[in-house]
């Protein structure tokens, strides 16, 4: 459910930064940026917060079994949090802008990383030791793409630093 808002917000928002291809120093980037993952914020955030609240309660409606999986929900709203936050967003940014080469790239290294570490974590902790990697892999695709962006656009994507992202900028 989270990760679908996020989707709708990055289809929304991707022929808007397209338009930017041949101005990507333009400061309405920046602030377009922003606007956008303030939506998905916007959207992800009270799913996230409903979900850990009533997720037992939730799982509970397929059979009583089912509510011991609520460690696996946590674990798994973590990483879309942090897909919501940082991640999503820039990496279609990246392909929208030109860059589809590198994150085609980022894509395969965080892939390899996600599957390594789900071998190693799985068979040590379970089905949480598989939702503990691929939340893993999320939280290194967000720093490799916000270093990307900072790379090739030279902003970093929604940090208060200097050259970060702001509404006034």
């Amino acid at each position: 459910m989270v990760g679908l808002g996020v989707v709708a917000v990055t289809h929304y928002s991707s022929p808007l930064i397209a338009a930017f291809q041949s101005r990507q120093s333009d400061p309405k980037l920046k602030r377009l940026v922003l606007r956008v993952s303030l939506m998905a914020w916007g959207v992800s955030l009270p799913l996230i917060a409903l979900l850990l609240l009533f997720g037992r309660l939730l799982l509970r409606t397929f059979g009583p079994e089912f509510s011991e999986a609520y460690p696996v929900l946590a674990i798994m709203l973590g990483g879309q949090l942090i897909n919501a936050l940082w991640g999503a967003l820039w990496g279609v940014m990246l392909s929208m802008l030109g860059y589809q080469r590198e994150n085609f790239v980022v894509v395969v290294i965080v892939a390899s990383f996600n599957l390594a570490l789900t071998m190693i974590l799985t068979p040590l902790f379970g089905i949480a030791g598989a939702a503990s990697a691929t939340c893993a892999a999320v939280v290194l695709r967000g720093l490799i793409i916000a270093w990307l962006v900072h790379r090739k656009l030279g902003f970093w994507p929604l940090w208060p630093t200097r050259g970060g992202v702001s509404i006034t900028t």
